[in-house]
């Protein structure tokens, strides 16, 4: 090895950090709902080296970052040491724990060279959570807030209200989960004023899954009376409060509605003896969803558990109903309705014809065709003509019994099944003459 490649071995490596590009974000942050697409323009700039688009690249060190959600797409053209670029975000099949802040880094290429850059930026994921009115406080003496808040998203979301009294300590906060089908959620909660309190002007801060979506001031729509008017009107509004919107759950809590959604299906009409397993989601309450007959139909089916029997034609209501608990409202009863047919009717037809007269010994080869259940039709000797002949399987056999004419009953039936009636029994008759 020559001395002066030897003394370049001794020398630690060190990337070099020129200034040989430069990385300018128009935008360094975004907030987006998941489905939306956060967009950060930014310029490359390098020094008459070529650009490639796939030399860029983006990392987040938010461990739960997808890069599918992540591309970058040229702007517009312009000259090969100056290009802009848009880095777009497009957040979906976000799972609860992927709602927060993520830091990310635009690159351009490779770390430890000469040709690697970077630049920040921030992505903050939040939930879709949407008031549907201004939040109201009123003053009755007792404190009263509500609001009307919706999940526009498809998943549950636990959400924090806050509220603190401007210029002294007091605050109350409530937690509660919102529904992803849940719809509006009328939140009304009542709550003792402040006792020093001054300035009627309140903090309200909304927050989902921890990040902070709403702050805001919000004046009481009437006055603070006087603590005089207040003891005096306390008193007579205390059977009032009990029945407030919500229930409270401990020191203030609402009850989370529950709703219950049939998920099973009848594939086909059902016939009476068919059965059926009902199934359904429920709220989050933990207790079981259970089934009923609706009056109305107690006739036409009945149920054993989430297994639900016809008895006869017409429309069988399966009612399904959930209790509640200290967090959560009783669920709506809910209703599945299932039409019962009557069974379809089947008939046989000889498709055979008799050649006789026939005599002992004879025998004779019967068909016949059925309905559509499936099953077969069989034979057997009406008894009131055993002792002129006999039958096995679709073959049947006169016997030598007899020393005098007659005729043989053939009986032809067929069982039914499923959506099917049993076939009426059909018949059919030879003649049988006496050996002279």
């Amino acid at each position: 090895m020559e001395p002066d490649q030897q003394q370049r071995d001794k020398i630690p490596f060190r990337p070099l950090r020129e200034t040989s590009a430069d990385i300018s974000l128009e935008r360094a942050a975004c907030r987006v709902v998941p489905g939306e697409t956060a967009r950060f323009p930014f310029t490359l700039r390098t020094e008459q080296e070529a650009q490639w688009i796939h030399d860029l690249g983006v990392v987040s060190a938010n461990p739960h970052f997808d890069r599918e959600w992540a591309h970058i797409v040229g702007s517009s053209d312009g000259p090969a040491f100056l290009r802009h670029y848009i880095l777009e975000i497009r957040p979906t099949d976000i799972r609860r724990h992927q709602y927060g802040t993520y830091p990310l880094l635009i690159t351009w290429g490779t770390p430890g060279t000469h040709r690697y850059v970077d630049s920040q930026c921030v992505l903050v994921i939040r939930p879709c959570v949407r008031l549907k009115a201004q939040p109201a406080i009123a003053i009755r003496p007792t404190g009263e807030l509500s609001l009307s808040i919706e999940n526009c998203g498809r998943l549950d979301i636990d959400v924090s209200v806050t509220l603190s009294h401007h210029g002294s300590g007091w605050s109350k906060g409530w937690e509660f989960e919102l529904g992803a089908e849940d719809g509006p959620f009328e939140f009304s909660e009542q709550f003792d004023l402040p006792p020093d309190a001054r300035k009627p002007e309140f903090d309200l801060g909304i927050s989902a899954e921890g990040i902070p979506l709403v702050q805001m001031k919000v004046r009481p729509r009437r006055l603070f009376f006087s603590r005089k008017h207040m003891a005096t009107a306390a008193a007579a509004l205390a059977a009032a409060a009990v029945a407030a919107t919500f229930a409270l759950i401990g020191s203030g809590t609402a009850l989370h509605p529950q709703k219950i959604t049939f998920t099973s299906v009848v594939s086909t009409a059902p016939v009476p003896g068919d059965t059926y397993v009902v199934t359904v989601t429920g709220g989050r309450s933990g207790n079981p969803v259970i089934y009923s007959i609706d009056p109305s139909s107690t006739s036409v089916c009945s149920v054993s558990g989430s297994t639900v029997t016809f008895n006869q034609a017409g429309s069988c209501v399966i009612d399904a109903n959930q209790a509640g608990n200290a967090k959560y409202q009783a669920a709506p009863k809910a209703q599945q309705t299932v039409t019962v047919t009557s069974p379809i009717a089947q008939t046989i037809t000889f498709t055979s014809t008799p050649n006789g007269p026939y005599f002992p010994g004879n025998t004779y080869v019967v068909t016949a065709t059925g309905g559509g259940s499936g099953n077969p039709v069989t034979y057997s000797i009406d008894p009131s003509s055993t002792w002129v002949c006999s039958v096995s399987g679709s073959t049947v056999t006169i016997g030598k019994a007899p020393n005098q004419g007659g005729t043989c009953v053939i009986d032809a039936n067929q069982a039914g099944g499923g959506k099917y009636q049993a076939a009426s029994q059909a018949q059919q008759t030879l003649t049988v003459r006496s050996v002279d």
